[in-house]
């Protein structure tokens, strides 16, 4: 029993140490005020109120992640909170990762029109 918590409190999944390890390391490969999901075209990165997430490629889903396979750094990138759970975002759902390369961590990001018949377009890709 952990003193710090009242007895039946529940825990967010996904909120260990490997997980801070794995956006912690993603943090200094990708920066503190880039969002690497959208690129340079990102129009929220330059403000500075703008909060900045540690987003899964790869969703850690809802049990969370406890063999720690879906918190590498290699399935974490940064981006703005805007892109990572906003209207038109990964959790909405009309923005997607694909991988192109892990060593270095090179991806791709396709965007759907705000329509149910969207179709998938290339957002921002990352120079080889």
């Amino acid at each position: 029993m952990n003193r710090d918590y009242p007895a039946g409190a529940f825990f967010k999944p996904g909120t260990g140490p490997t997980v801070r390890k794995g956006k912690e390391t993603a943090r200094k490969r990708d920066g503190d005020r880039y969002c690497r999901v959208v690129g340079p075209s990102c129009e929220y990165a330059s403000r500075s109120h703008t909060t900045f997430h540690g987003a899964h490629i790869e969703d850690a889903g809802m049990g969370g992640d406890p063999r720690g396979i879906r918190s590498h750094a290699n399935n974490i990138v940064r981006c703005c909170a805007a892109h990572h759970t906003g209207k038109w975002s990964l959790h909405s759902k009309h923005l997607r990762i694909e991988v192109l390369s892990v060593n270095p961590l090179r991806i791709r990001t396709w965007g759907r029109d705000r329509v149910p018949s969207g179709k998938w377009y290339v957002v921002h890709e990352e120079a080889a």
